[in-house]
């Protein structure tokens, strides 16, 4: 778990603007599809109507993913961050070619990251703990919602 918690921190980096020279490990294949549908969203439309929330991009191949953050990722990222995401961000190394939904959650050193199967949101690995003060399911279930509402905004 602490690989999920890698790369959940890496996720929030990366949306910060900060790159990565990549691993000695095999990287997955590009996914054409899934970056056909990030370059067609219409994150000014989505944002309009959700203020407070940011759009980052990841589109290295293999890595391809859109994201939901608390905070301007063209800033350095603050003490508290929530980011959502949707796409190859699975921590699991059977699952790296999979399309997942991820929720990270820092605040100080107190951190929640969890990883949703796309089809099913089935909660399909977690690591830290729940501090938010609200019901985790709940937030976890608006917080995939949301970002089922920006891909939506695919034209």
């Amino acid at each position: 778990m602490l690989r999920l918690t890698a790369l959940l921190t890496g996720l929030a980096l990366a949306t910060a603007g900060c790159g990565s020279s990549g691993s000695a490990g095999t990287v997955p294949a590009a996914d054409g599809t899934l970056l056909a549908l990030i370059n067609r969203v219409d994150a000014p439309a989505f944002l309009s109507d959700h203020p407070g929330l940011f759009v980052a991009t990841t589109t290295e191949p293999g890595m391809e993913s859109i994201s939901l953050t608390s905070y301007d990722p063209a800033q350095p990222p603050p003490a508290k961050q929530e980011v959502v995401g949707f796409g190859h961000l699975s921590a699991d190394a059977a699952r790296l070619d999979a399309r997942v939904y991820s929720i990270f959650v820092l605040d100080g050193k107190r951190f929640y990251a969890a990883e949703f199967d796309e089809d099913s949101r089935r909660r399909i690995a977690e690591e830290g703990e729940w501090f938010l003060g609200t019901d985790r399911d709940a937030y976890a279930a608006d917080r995939l919602a949301a970002i089922d509402a920006l891909l939506a905004t695919a034209k």
